[in-house]
């Protein structure tokens, strides 16, 4: 949404600056016109930095709130996909803008040759990875890793950095909580928020501890 508003917005915010510079250096009386130009622009350009910038930020509260929100379909999502791949099948999957981008180690301009292989060694058709799209989308989160003991849900990238929700499969003894690193953040005795910070800058969640006392849980 926001690439399409931004898109809207230079389109609009093009014209209207050459309008205006024509209109004064020609004197035209087209003053009207041009308030209603700059009002429209000024409507896109700030619905695209509002919404633009919601999408690159991310924090504890924000994904506490998705959360609460989207549980019960992330969880869906989380059940179709195990349903859907070959028994101790293994998969990573994400997707930027509703277009594939990341399937177990190929990334970008995948062939679609080596894709359906891939996607056969692991049990999966192409209608099930539209329904993981779509289930994902619907979600709010952009791509989804499996693992034995638990599956990760990719929420947002900010930067370099990544958040994930982890849902496990069993609740988490309480004496583990104490031992995960500072990429982790435990929500409850299912839930783990994580950050992977990327090629630059640090692995710790970004405003862990601060969380952690607000919640009462450090």
């Amino acid at each position: 949404m926001f690439v399409v508003l931004m898109v809207l917005a230079g389109w609009l915010l093009l014209p209207m600056v050459v309008v205006v510079v024509v209109s004064w250096i020609m004197n035209l009386k087209a003053r009207k016109t041009l308030f209603v130009l700059d009002s429209i622009a000024l409507v896109f350009l700030i619905a695209y930095f509002t919404i633009g910038n919601s999408q690159q930020r991310c924090d504890a509260d924000i994904m506490e709130r998705h959360l609460a929100k989207k549980q019960d379909v992330m969880l869906a999502a989380i059940d179709y996909t195990h349903q859907a791949l070959a028994k101790d099948s293994r998969v990573t999957i994400e997707f930027r803008h509703g277009r594939l981008e990341r399937f177990n180690g190929t990334y970008s301009a995948i062939d679609e040759a080596d894709l359906q292989q891939k996607m056969r060694f692991v049990g999966l058709t192409k209608e099930e990875m539209r329904n993981i799209r779509r289930m994902l989308r619907q979600a709010g989160c952009i791509g989804i890793t499996t693992h034995a003991d638990y599956t990760e849900l990719w929420y947002r990238r900010v930067g370099f950095g990544l958040y994930l929700y982890r849902f496990y499969n069993r609740p988490i003894p309480a004496d583990e909580w104490d031992k995960m690193d500072c990429s982790l953040i435990p929500y409850n005795n299912t839930v783990v928020f994580e950050y992977a910070g990327g090629a630059i800058g640090g692995d710790c969640f970004p405003g862990r501890e601060e969380y952690l006392k607000v919640k009462g849980k450090n």
